[in-house]
């Protein structure tokens, strides 16, 4: 055999064994094929940016060996309480999902070239993968296809259709007023300091935390948690001596993690002298 011959297979030999072995093998584009071989461990989809300030979320992450959560983040405009949904599902999910993203080559969405087309005050959505040695991730704002854009759908699909035989975790209670309307984050009131609980995900209790005042206010982060129908069992404490400073009329978001999920019930928070009552249902 000619030498020429044998050392161009032995180059292409050794060019393909350094591709695979350097982390592009796990994501190939060989005889028009892209896939991604490497275990999903997450997905995350969001939309917001429009006039309203609307945001929405769906993200699967991994709990254990056998079990994923998905959670599901919704609020329609700038100052209102995002409304948060958990469920427990089967990590098979992220299968089901890796199945749908490399049948339909999306890894090839993240090289796609800016959108010609931009809409002002329009909301753009953002896609994220990520596998076990790589991240993929693309948006609304790159020239999708509309053969991706329903792969997109389908997996959403795949996620709503575990959650339905899944196991919804209780979480925070937000009700709406009369007028139809979620509650606000805003928890200024006239001429005092307020604390509102506006969110709760995965252990983390969002509070929003309001100077009523027209001069600044320093407000301590030392908080504990209790029952309503009980207020000497303390469940929780966080004894900081942590202060925020919070300028004349102003709302600040601040989120305290706790050590286990909250049960099913009616409780009270107190932070910086302040209480509110809140349910997780």
């Amino acid at each position: 055999m000619n030498k020429k011959i044998i050392l161009g297979v032995l180059l292409c030999a050794a060019g393909l064994s350094a591709l695979f072995d350097s982390g592009i093998g796990s994501a190939f584009s060989l005889f028009g094929k892209s896939v991604i071989d490497s275990p999903l461990k997450g997905v995350s989809f969001t939309r917001g940016g429009d006039m309203q300030g609307s945001f929405h979320a769906m993200s699967v992450r991994i709990i254990d060996e056998q079990t994923a959560m998905v959670c599901y983040e919704d609020a329609s405009w700038h100052h209102e309480a995002i409304a948060v949904k958990e469920y427990l599902v089967p990590i098979s999910v992220l299968d089901d999902i890796k199945t749908i993203f490399n049948s339909n080559k999306l890894v090839r969405c993240e090289k796609a070239s800016a959108s010609k087309f931009i809409v002002l005050d329009g909301a753009t959505s953002s896609y994220s993968f990520s596998f076990e040695n790589r991240h993929v991730h693309f948006s609304s704002t790159q020239d999708i296809s509309r053969d991706s854009y329903q792969a997109l759908r389908d997996i959403s699909d795949c996620v709503a259709a575990a959650c339905k035989n899944g196991q919804l975790l209780p979480g925070l209670l937000l009700e709406k007023d009369e007028q139809g309307n979620m509650p606000t984050r805003n928890a200024v009131v006239k001429d005092a300091v307020g604390i509102k609980v506006v969110g709760y995900k995965n252990k983390t209790l969002q509070i929003s935390i309001g100077n009523g005042f027209d001069e600044e206010k320093t407000v301590s982060l030392r908080a504990l948690i209790t029952p309503s129908d009980d207020p000497e069992k303390i469940l929780f404490l966080k004894d900081t001596k942590d202060t925020v400073k919070l300028p004349p009329r102003y709302s600040d978001d601040y989120r305290w993690t706790l050590e286990k999920r909250l049960e099913p019930g009616k409780y009270c928070l107190t932070l910086g002298g302040c209480t509110a009552e809140f349910e997780i249902r």
